[in-house]
């Protein structure tokens, strides 16, 4: 039995292509929760998601692994995640997106990666649904392989990346998520994207923006720029301090 002590529900999807591994997602018995359904076309990538009934409303939990493949079936794998991503981010919950997706090349921070339709293709998914991702430390040798998303920047909070667990090679991330209306995220100050003192005349020097509409706007939210434009936003828009 993976829970003996019956304080969780146990969320499992066991990999089906051969013995052994999956993905998992264990959650307190104190916070409703059910498994979300996918379509059958995705049933072989290892993804779990979990709807947890919270005060402040239902979270999306989804618990990823991806393959470390760079290579035609890496991509093939990637494509399909992603659609399976489009596909269950297309609610009004809010999402959160954990797991090791093994794509070490990602500058977090610029939103950079190599075009190699792997890391690419995950970082434009992150950009086209607003998602925000919060490890900023080395969880294997020198590289961010273990993540932790959310499309609300807010939610999670006293994040840190600890010591391995057991044999595993990678290290744990630990964070708190707030789920109850008195639950507060400590203040202070975080590094964003002023919009509203972009460039905008440079951005649209730099060339057409393939259907992508920009508005000056200090709401503009990370997801109403197309994927396209991503070298753009880091060249004309400057960074500032929030929440000071």
């Amino acid at each position: 039995m993976i829970d003996i002590s019956g304080r969780y529900y146990v969320h499992r999807n066991d990999r089906l292509t051969k013995q052994g591994g999956g993905v998992l997602c264990l959650v307190t018995n104190k916070w409703p929760s059910f498994t979300v359904p996918i379509p059958e076309k995705f049933r072989n990538l290892d993804i779990i998601v979990v709807t947890i009934l919270t005060d402040i409303g239902p979270l999306r939990y989804i618990t990823v692994y991806c393959p470390p493949e760079f290579n035609k079936l890496g991509r093939k794998y990637m494509a399909l995640l992603v659609e399976c991503l489009e596909y269950l981010s297309n609610t009004r919950n809010t999402i959160i997106l954990v797991g090791d997706l093994n794509l070490p090349n990602i500058d977090w921070t610029l939103l950079l990666s190599p075009d190699d339709s792997i890391q690419s293709a995950f970082v434009e998914f992150c950009v086209e649904y607003g998602l925000y991702q919060f490890v900023d430390s080395p969880t294997r040798d020198h590289h961010i392989l273990d993540l932790v998303l959310s499309s609300d920047y807010s939610i999670v909070f006293d994040l840190h990346v600890i010591d391995t667990f057991s044999t595993s090679d990678h290290c744990m991330v630990q964070f708190n998520v707030i789920v109850r209306h008195h639950d507060s995220s400590p203040t202070g100050p975080t590094i964003i994207h002023d919009f509203a003192n972009a460039d905008y005349e440079g951005m649209a020097s730099l060339g057409p923006f393939h259907g992508a509409i920009v508005v000056p706007c200090h709401a503009l939210s990370l997801s109403s720029l197309s994927s396209t434009s991503m070298h753009r936003r880091h060249a004309t828009v400057p960074l500032a301090t929030s929440g000071e």
